[in-house]
C-alpha cells in the first residue's frame, strides 16, 4: 500500500530539479484512523446483506453457472487435497494462481492455461454477480460510495482541500466499485488494478467526476471512460474519446 501511494504521488508530483540539482520537497500525507479503515460490509455482520446474497445464490442464473463449473471445482479439490464438501471460493482460488504466476512459481496440481482461464471467468462471474442488484450494492458497498461521493462534494463546496486521496483495497473491492459505477469488468481485477476518480469542472457551475479503470484499459482493450455529474453518482454518460 505504501509503495503504491509513493508511486502515485511521484507520478502526480515528480521531484523537481533546479540547476541540475535534485531538491527534496515535502508533501503532507494524512491517514485515516484505523477504526475507520473498513470499506465493505461483511455479510456475517449484516443480516440483510447476508439474506440478499443467499437469495442471489439461489437464482437460476447463479445455480446454472455453478453447476457448469462444478466438475472443475471437484477436480481441483481432489488435486489440492481439499474435502469435496468444503466451501469453495472461486475468487480466492484464482487469486492464489495469480500470486504464483506473478512470482513465477510452480502452479498447483491440475492448473494449466485452460484451467487458469476458467478460474478467471468463474472468479469474475462470482465477484460481479453479487453486486448486480441495487440492494446488494447499497448494503455491501454503500459506505465506501458515500465516502467517495462525500469527498467529491467536499471538493465542490470547498470543504475538502485535499488534491489527492488514495484508498487501498482488495480485488473484491475493486470489482464491486466498478459494478456500482457501471464500468465494464469483463476480467478479474489484476494485481495493482486501480480506479481513478477525477473531479473537475466545465465552466463555473458544472462539476463532474471522471472515472478511469486501469488508465482506461483492461486486458488490452479500452474500457469506456465514464463521466458522472457530481450531484448523483448513479447518473453517467459516456465521455467522447479525445
Amino acid at each position: 500500500t505504501q509503495e503504491s501511494a509513493m508511486n502515485h504521488i511521484y507520478g502526480l508530483y515528480p521531484p523537481s530539479s533546479r540547476s541540475g540539482v535534485a531538491t527534496t520537497e515535502m508533501l503532507n500525507i494524512n491517514t485515516c484512523d484505523l477504526g475507520n479503515d473498513v470499506l465493505l460490509a461483511h455479510p456475517e455482520s449484516c443480516p440483510a446483506l447476508s439474506s440478499e446474497m443467499e437469495r442471489l445464490r439461489n437464482t437460476t442464473t447463479y445455480v446454472n453457472y455453478m453447476n457448469q463449473v462444478r466438475p472443475l471445482e471437484l477436480r481441483l479439490k481432489q488435486q489440492w487435497q481439499i474435502p469435496s464438501t468444503a466451501k469453495w471460493d472461486w475468487a480466492s482460488s484464482f487469486s492464489l494462481v495469480q500470486c504464483l504466476d506473478a512470482e513465477k512459481l510452480p502452479m498447483p496440481p491440475a492448473v494449466d492455461a485452460a484451467t487458469t482461464q476458467t478460474l478467471n471467468e468463474a472468479a469474475t462471474f462470482e465477484v460481479n454477480y453479487f453486486y448486480t442488484t441495487t440492494l446488494a450494492r447499497r448494503l455491501g458497498f454503500g459506505r465506501l460510495l458515500s465516502v467517495l461521493l462525500g469527498n467529491k462534494r467536499g471538493a465542490q463546496n470547498g470543504r475538502n482541500q485535499y488534491k489527492y486521496q488514495l484508498y487501498s483495497a482488495h480485488d473484491t473491492t475493486v470489482a464491486p466499485l466498478l459494478a456500482s459505477l457501471s464500468v465494464p469488468c469483463s476480467t478479474y481485477p489484476p494485481f495493482a488494478a486501480n480506479v481513478r476518480l477525477e473531479t473537475f469542472t466545465i465552466g463555473d457551475q458544472q462539476w463532474f467526476v471522471r472515472v478511469l479503470y486501469q488508465g482506461g484499459t483492461a486486458g488490452g482493450a479500452r474500457v469506456p471512460e465514464r463521466v458522472l455529474p457530481a450531484r448523483h453518482v448513479c447518473l453517467y454518460r459516456t465521455a467522447v474519446d479525445p
